[in-house]
């Protein structure tokens, strides 16, 4: 049984990886909020997995200098502390936000170019920068770009689309295409990828692209909600979504080419379909 150590205790990602890996491998996890992950001796694990991050927060002036103190140097200090003890891998999970895209579709040649004002993808893609370089033939590095995670409990635009499904009783029709990933799939990812113990940058996603209308449509059935689906205000989304952040977030295509998520080497990770994903996620107590 291989050995984990989870840096980020209490983040979203971490704690349901733990959950979903529970029995297959020896997983421990330390805060990075405290000093705890810098006491621990990494020589006891086969690999360190850099979770923690700063995300879903309105960027202000006073977090500015969070986002790379969290999600850059901290990452960067746990990584060289991983190699130097004898850890065989490191993996951070890094974001689609170091392309700097409001839309379209990431290819394997795609170069990342975060906006300069966006504190958390430039952060990632700084700690990439820096992370990368350290790989040798005894210490494998892994950067994980996950697009949008979503499952029960998450935060973020998910719970956003939740509250929008149960207030309005209507949805659009408008066919959108998006990346995203169910919280198991990833976690499923993360144990081929720590079992394998695979290196490089991996971009994993759910096996379909993601409709915004057929997600609200999911949820709406999920919680037995009736609805009403318009087409008419596909005309009113595609005239503002140019102008809308909101709404380009919503309703725009995002999404990775089936080249650029592909792992030749791995099994299918996708262990949860989507209409099952959509129906575990809302059945948490947020709904």
């Amino acid at each position: 049984m291989k050995r984990v150590l989870i840096v980020g205790a209490n983040s979203y990602i971490g704690t349901s990886f733990e959950r979903y890996t529970r029995g297959w491998l020896g997983v421990a996890t330390a805060s990075s909020l405290d000093n705890e992950w810098r006491s621990l001796d990494y020589s006891g694990f086969d690999c360190v997995v850099y979770v923690a991050g700063i995300a879903h927060q309105k960027q202000t002036k006073k977090n500015k200098d969070t986002y790379f103190l969290v999600n850059r140097d901290l990452a960067y200090s746990a990584a060289q502390k991983a190699k130097s003890e004898g850890a065989k891998q490191f993996i951070y999970i890094s974001s689609m936000a170091v392309y700097g895209l409001k839309s379209g579709e990431i290819t394997e040649h795609t170069v990342p170019s975060p906006h300069k004002n966006d504190c958390y993808g430039l952060s990632k893609w700084q700690a990439e920068c820096l992370i990368a370089p350290l790989q040798s033939d005894d210490f494998r590095v892994t950067i994980i770009r996950p697009p949008m995670v979503y499952g029960p409990d998450c935060t973020g635009s998910f719970q956003a689309l939740k509250r929008i499904v149960r207030l309005s009783p209507i949805i659009p029709t408008m066919q959108n295409k998006r990346s995203m990933i169910y919280i198991d799939n990833l976690a499923e990812f993360f144990t081929i990828v720590i079992e394998k113990c695979e290196s490089g940058i991996l971009c994993p996603q759910n096996s379909e692209y993601v409709s915004t209308s057929a997600m609200m449509e999911e949820i709406a059935m999920a919680i037995g909600k009736r609805y009403l689906r318009l087409s008419a205000l596909n005309v009113l989304i595609r005239l503002f979504v140019p102008i809308c952040p909101p709404l380009q977030k919503a309703f725009g295509n995002l999404y990775y080419s089936n080249e650029a998520s592909a792992q030749q080497s791995m099994r299918d990770y996708n262990v949860v379909g989507f209409a099952d994903s959509i129906r575990k996620s809302v059945s948490s107590s947020l709904i």
